[in-house]
């Protein structure tokens, strides 16, 4: 079994890196559309939708929408992030405890 699980790690590795880079590219893009529009990105509130469409309610409709998707993809790849380290974590957990 853990022999299976050694080999599941690479491609799990290359399929998590696959994804970081996929997001990546689209954050860039949205980011780039986003500033091209000068829009002043604030982090205090990218995280959170509801203080987005306060902060930046004088925007028209399709920008705030945009700047909700740039969000939304951080948020995204964030969690993907984080679940690929729990999973590639707990894979080298259980092959360390049970060969000991």
């Amino acid at each position: 079994m853990s022999i299976l699980l050694s080999y599941l790690v690479i491609p799990l590795i290359f399929l998590f890196l696959a994804l970081n880079v996929y997001f990546r590219i689209r954050i860039i893009g949205k980011y780039k559309k986003l500033r091209s529009k000068n829009i002043g990105i604030d982090d205090k509130f990218l995280m959170k939708e509801d203080e987005i469409r306060q902060r930046y309610a004088g925007l028209e409709e399709e920008t705030l929408n945009e700047l909700i998707d740039f969000s939304g993809s951080l948020k995204r790849l964030i969690m993907i992030a984080f679940t690929g380290f729990i999973i590639i974590l707990s894979i080298f957990l259980y092959i360390y405890i049970n060969k000991g």
